[in-house]
């Protein structure tokens, strides 16, 4: 028997799946800006809309704590955000889209006008990519209409948190690696292109010498690395043949795949054609000792020149376990680790109401759900810890040497971030990491970098 309602135009048929297109097949559609974000959103923004809650408010979008054995989080997606938060547009076919839903029947015109001319008009200060985060530290503060702040929250928490995410993991790997470089290989693994551009510029910030992901190659002039597959040697009828069209044709390019099955024979595969070959990659689960047995082979056939890629989905722990043994591994390739990584290297972030302008005061909001530490922040950073206070307390504090991380991003709807290279934000990454002890750097059981709430700040929250 079907439930009381459910039939015939009841009242849950909203709830109902609607298949308009016979199973089209899914597409990214970046001129869709408005509606790439949770549809909750938009049933908030409008009921705001309804209600006369037009007046500015500020959110803070904070990381809520460090994963597990992390001593920090290193920011990256504030660029992509930001390009984000400046495109957002809603499109006649949105716009007829969402009126064509049973729950904004009843939305009036007005709410669809401000819809069709809808920009981002408000003010955004954060930290630049590159910064060093802490738990409960707010990565940007957004200040703006009610109605417009609401509907930024997903794609903020989508590219910071994955950014950050893959840029962490990259700065932990390089840690590991006691020198030797990393390369991001893990743009197959992302679903999609922009997913694939945001991890490999994310990686490249966290410290990554290069990617195998062309797109990023040409558009953050990274460096781009791969190795000849076994599919390659596949398509020819025998190995000899398809390393001849191999040095006819790319005699500079000599990164070479050995094979999985015999790494002995697939050195002695490669011999005839050594004054070519530069890199081999060696993926393992025991790569200690599978570049052991490949280096000795190497050495033994003449190729003492030839450097080891070492893979094998491989973590930070893993990594810094083989430089420790002194593994013969020259250069890392690392793929779903980096990009996707584990649920205890994922990042959770709020984004939560601070302060509201009612009449002609702003009230800080203390309610449940709001953010964790009312009003408009800031984040100083010193020598020996970080102060979380209200931004008008900044001039008042005795913290003369203290760096102000949440500096302005967008004012009035106007970007100004500085276009900056990938050298520059990776150095900024250097320079924060520089300022923290080994302790907090460490992979297992890092210590806790110290960051306090100003008095004052903490009473607010109380109140």
């Amino acid at each position: 028997m079907e439930p009381s309602g459910t039939e015939g135009g009841g009242r849950f048929d909203f709830l109902e799946p609607r298949y308009s297109r016979a199973m089209a097949r899914p597409y990214f559609a970046p001129d869709k800006t408005g509606l790439q974000g949770d549809f909750y959103q938009l049933v908030q923004a409008a009921v705001y809309h309804a209600d006369g809650l037009w007046g500015e408010c500020t959110f803070d979008l904070t990381l809520r704590g460090l994963p597990e054995d992390h001593g920090y989080v290193v920011v990256a997606g504030v660029q992509e955000a930001i390009d984000e938060v400046l495109r957002l547009r809603f499109s006649d076919a949105d716009i007829q889209w969402l009126q064509s839903q049973e729950l904004f029947q009843d939305a009036s015109s007005a709410w669809w006008e401000s819809l069709r001319h809808f920009r981002f008009s408000g003010d955004v200060d954060g930290m630049r990519d590159g910064s060093l985060v802490f738990g409960g530290e707010p990565i940007l503060r957004v200040t703006a209409p009610l109605p417009h702040a609401v509907l930024l929250e997903t794609r903020l928490i989508q590219i910071i948190a994955h950014a950050s995410a893959v840029a962490t993991r990259a700065a932990r790997l390089v840690g590991a690696a006691d020198g030797r470089r990393i390369f991001d290989f893990g743009s197959r693994r992302v679903p999609g292109a922009q997913a694939a551009l945001l991890s490999a510029r994310a990686a490249s910030v966290g410290g990554c010498a290069g990617t195998s992901y062309a797109l990023a190659g040409e558009v953050y002039d990274l460096m781009v690395m791969g190795t000849l597959s076994n599919g390659f040697l596949a398509a020819y009828p025998t190995d000899d043949a398809a390393m001849q069209a191999f040095s006819l044709h790319f005699p500079k390019v000599g990164y070479i795949s050995l094979p999985g099955d015999s790494f002995s024979d697939g050195v002695a595969r490669i011999e005839p054609y050594k004054h070519i070959v530069r890199i081999v990659r060696v993926d393992h689960w025991d790569l200690d000792w599978a570049s052991r047995l490949v280096r000795k082979e190497l050495d033994r056939n003449g190729m003492k020149h030839v450097k080891i890629l070492g893979s094998g989905a491989l973590t930070e722990e893993m990594v810094e376990s083989l430089s420790e043994k002194k593994a013969p591994v020259d250069l890392y390739a690392i793929g779903r680790q980096l990009t996707i990584g584990d649920r205890k290297s994922d990042l959770s972030l709020d984004y939560r109401i601070a302060e509201m302008w009612k009449g002609a005061e702003p009230v800080m909001i203390t309610r449940p759900g709001a953010s964790a530490y009312p009003g408009l922040k800031q984040v100083l950073r010193s020598s020996d810890a970080d102060v979380v206070c209200l931004e008008e307390e900044v001039d008042v504090l005795d913290l003369p040497d203290a760096e102000m991380l949440l500096l302005p991003l967008i004012r009035e709807g106007e970007s100004q971030l500085p276009s900056e290279s990938i050298e520059t934000v990776h150095q900024r990454k250097e320079d924060h990491m520089a300022q923290l002890p080994d302790a907090v750097l460490r992979l297992k059981n890092p210590d806790c970098w110290p960051v306090h709430t100003s008095d004052r700040l903490a009473l607010e929250a109380l109140s």
